[in-house]
């Protein structure tokens, strides 16, 4: 028997996480499905980005992943282990999460 359809609701990095986590380790045996509805077309709230008219990268937030997000590393790096990209995508320049955030030891913030 199908276990019970769940709605994700937002597309955010709240949702995705949602809906990463509930898809692990056999989750069509408890679940019928696991939907994530979005009411524009881009994924990732304030985290996501996008190429603009001219082909520059338009940022919708701010991008700080201060160095105690352990949970969001340790879900990025299990994200990139599954894409195994080294593998399926040898020439692709992100090969793991630590390609694609970079440490830094300063950051500004200002206000008007």
């Amino acid at each position: 028997m199908a276990g019970p359809k769940i709605a994700i609701l937002g597309g955010g990095m709240g949702g995705l996480s949602t809906a990463w986590h509930l898809s692990t380790d056999r989750w069509q045996d408890r679940y019928g499905s696991i939907t994530v509805y979005q009411r524009g077309w881009r994924l990732g709230g304030k985290g996501a980005s996008s190429r603009g008219r001219e082909g520059r990268i338009e940022e919708h937030g701010l991008h700080v992943l201060l160095g105690y997000y352990h949970e969001t590393f340790r879900m990025m790096d299990a994200c990139y282990t599954e894409l195994d990209r080294p593998s399926n995508h040898p020439g692709c320049p992100i090969k793991g999460w630590a390609d694609a955030v970079f440490p830094a030891s300063d950051i500004g913030l200002a206000d008007r």
